[in-house]
């Protein structure tokens, strides 16, 4: 008696029965193979029969013939993890971010390799792929692994900024220049420096810095504020409010002398050619 070929996924059977006479039949054969089992790793394993039960067989001198059973590789699934970060962030994978489907129970994945060309901290926004790769693990050997790319998507940022001035606080008249300071010199595009609801003016973020001078504020506080337009990778803004204080012009000494030379004037000056009248006439008098 013959053992058929067969796979692990099929179960076990007799075939060839070779020189049976009319009314003698074999009804069971009992087969094993160390391949029979779950566990049985990728290759080829014999298929012993023996022990053939049936009727008139105790007139036959039976000879069994191995069979084989072959054991594939099972398909092994690896997806990799979807996930987002904030431009300028780095990504470092600690290999565990996947999932995995048709693991057998006792063999094991621990970890597998991902590589993006988002994780760094200059990927610019977009989806980039996730490729895994290189999985470690037990029993993998009898597995025939497929590996699916995850997405890695990348975000605009929000940027941190404020606004100062020099000086810190000026003169009715006199300029002062507002700075606006991003933290991420990345960062470009235009800047509106705005007086509570009214435009001061619009400069250039250049390498985190947009600067504005003006001489046109009027006595009193004024409260600053610095709009970002945003750009590719940073999302708009708006700083909060910078209180800056005009004081009114310190008056020059030159007006000070002519405003107490005309107070004079106006007070004395009706006055003036008696006194001088008094005083000459008691000179003479002092005299003669």
């Amino acid at each position: 008696m013959t053992a058929l070929d067969d796979l692990r996924s099929q179960r076990f059977y007799y075939g060839a029965r070779a020189g049976l006479k009319t009314g003698d039949f074999g009804t069971i054969v009992p087969l094993t193979s160390a391949g029979a089992a779950a566990p049985a790793s990728i290759g080829s394993y014999g298929i012993v029969p023996s022990d053939a039960l049936g009727s008139g067989l105790a007139n036959y001198s039976t000879t069994y013939v191995n069979g084989t059973v072959t054991v594939r590789a099972k398909a092994l699934t690896i997806t990799a993890n979807s996930g987002s970060k904030t431009y300028g962030d780095t990504v470092v994978f600690a290999g565990t971010e996947f999932t995995v489907v048709g693991l057998e129970a006792g063999d094991s994945v621990d970890s597998v390799t991902m590589n993006s060309a988002g994780a760094g901290a200059a990927a610019a926004i977009g989806t980039y792929s996730i490729v895994p790769g290189t999985a470690l693990g037990t029993g993998l050997g009898d597995y025939s692994i497929i590996y699916v790319e995850g997405t890695l998507t990348v975000t605009k940022a929000a940027i941190d900024w404020h606004v100062t001035s020099s000086p810190a606080g000026s003169a009715d008249g006199r300029s002062v220049t507002f700075t606006a300071v991003v933290n991420d010199p990345d960062a470009t595009g235009t800047v509106t420096f705005m007086d509570g609801a009214v435009v001061l003016g619009t400069a250039t973020l250049r390498n985190g810095v947009a600067v504005y001078t003006t001489s046109a504020l009027t006595v009193g506080d004024h409260y600053i504020t610095a709009g970002y337009d945003g750009d590719a990778n940073f999302y708009c803004s708006t700083t909060p409010a910078y209180v800056h204080t005009v004081s009114p012009a310190p008056i020059a000494l030159w007006w000070l002398i002519a405003l107490i030379a005309t107070v004079f004037l106006v007070f004395f000056g009706p006055f003036l050619p008696l006194i001088l009248l008094r005083r000459r006439r008691r000179k003479q008098e002092a005299e003669g």
